[in-house]
């Protein structure tokens, strides 16, 4: 096989899985293995420019094939336009499955070079992150999208480089004074900054006569009273206007 641009030629055995060859074999630790059923999509590497995950292959399948890891994205020390992005849009946290992530959407990218908010989070139902909540690494990819990311690493992020996508000012953009500024805030719907919203964030909607506001992540939707359902108990549900915990779900009780 070619291992990151590197020809390698050993005996496997039949039962090995590429995840443990790339890993205890070969030393490429960036391979993480998280949940050994295919499902957290933490060890995905790409086979012939196809994303895969390598818990779920033979190392034998892999004879012949071009084979990439994260040790073969950019060049050391200079991240690609995928990985300064997230950097920027802070679309990594505990940082495990970053390594799945950025193999997979380099594919993406490749195919799509401007993939839309519904094909990004599509092509991520293979990988589980329970830091971000998906909506940094989507700013991500559609930055890189939009051309608002020059590649080359750390510090190659100034100012006159960034392109807001958008609308939404660059979070890792310094301040006038030199200073670091804290994400820009949208007042409140009371107008207090008690409950601060990020700037550019949906704005809530005005409340109906007679009716009940849902507010979700990305949603805001007026029910009238008219046409809202009868109460029903729900231990998840308090008030009116809850809003509900999951992935952009909107809960509204009347």
């Amino acid at each position: 096989m070619e291992l990151n641009g590197a020809g390698v030629d050993v005996r496997v055995g039949v039962e090995r899985l590429l995840v443990e060859f790339l890993r205890e074999d070969r030393g490429l630790t960036g391979t993480k293995v998280g949940c050994d059923t295919g499902q957290c999509g933490s060890c995905v590497v790409q086979v012939g420019g196809r994303s895969v995950k390598s818990c779920l292959m033979l190392a034998v399948q892999a004879d012949g094939q071009v084979v990439t890891t994260i040790e073969g994205v950019g060049a050391p020390g200079e991240l690609t336009a995928l990985q300064e992005s997230l950097r920027l849009e802070h679309g990594t946290q505990c940082g495990f499955c970053t390594p799945g992530m950025v193999m997979a959407l380099s594919e993406l990218l490749e195919r799509c070079p401007q993939p839309q908010e519904g094909e990004v989070r599509s092509w991520l139902t293979g990988n589980l992150c329970r830091c971000t909540g998906y909506q940094s690494v989507v700013r991500a990819v559609q930055r890189v999208g939009a051309g608002g990311v020059v590649p080359g690493g750390p510090g190659t992020g100034a100012a006159a480089d960034l392109v807001p996508v958008g609308g939404v000012s660059d979070p890792a953009a310094p301040a006038a004074d030199g200073s670091d500024a804290p994400d820009p805030v949208a007042p409140s719907a009371d107008g207090t900054d008690g409950a601060a919203v990020p700037a550019g964030a949906p704005a809530a909607a005005a409340p109906v006569a007679d009716g009940v506001v849902g507010i979700g992540l990305d949603v805001a939707v007026a029910v009238p009273a008219a046409a809202a359902p009868a109460p029903a108990p729900a231990p998840a549900v308090g008030g009116a206007g809850v809003v509900c915990a999951g992935c952009a779900a909107v809960s509204v009780a009347v």
